[in-house]
């Protein structure tokens, strides 16, 4: 059995089931559930200096629910793409950083998502860093 609510109004709600036979033979209330809505999409964004190999990738803390419609972040989902797919380089983890030390001159797109209990945001867009060769100096 499932049941699907619209429209509510609070940051978070709590449920319990009972099993009945009949009227009068119930089983007791299950224990209570939390259940929250998704957190808002995190942004994600850099700190990159230009013919440099390493840089650190940022995205936001969803501490607190902007709306009565958001939920609170837990923990945060990130993946790049290089080109072929995404690929998972964090899941499930209170981070919301990653540094990269040393990275290939190319193009890195990230995305993240902030999830709670219940349920995940959507992905953030994709945001992409590109990483150039480093300067050299030529002598005049």
């Amino acid at each position: 059995m499932s049941i699907t609510l619209f429209s509510r109004s609070q940051p978070y709600y709590y449920y319990r089931i009972k099993a009945c036979e009949t009227d009068s033979f119930c089983s007791d209330y299950s224990d209570p559930i939390t259940v929250y809505p998704a957190p808002v999409t995190p942004k994600v964004t850099f700190n990159y200096q230009q013919g440099k190999a390493g840089f650190k990738v940022f995205w936001d803390q969803i501490v607190r629910p902007k709306t009565a419609n958001d939920g609170p972040a837990t923990h945060y989902s990130f993946e790049e793409n290089l080109g072929s797919g995404w690929s998972s380089v964090q899941e499930e983890e209170a981070n919301t950083q990653k540094e990269y030390v040393s990275k290939l001159p190319s193009t890195y797109y990230f995305r993240a998502k902030a999830c709670n209990e219940t349920t995940c945001s959507v992905w953030s867009s994709a945001n992409s860093v590109t990483v150039t060769s480093p300067l050299t100096q030529c002598p005049l």
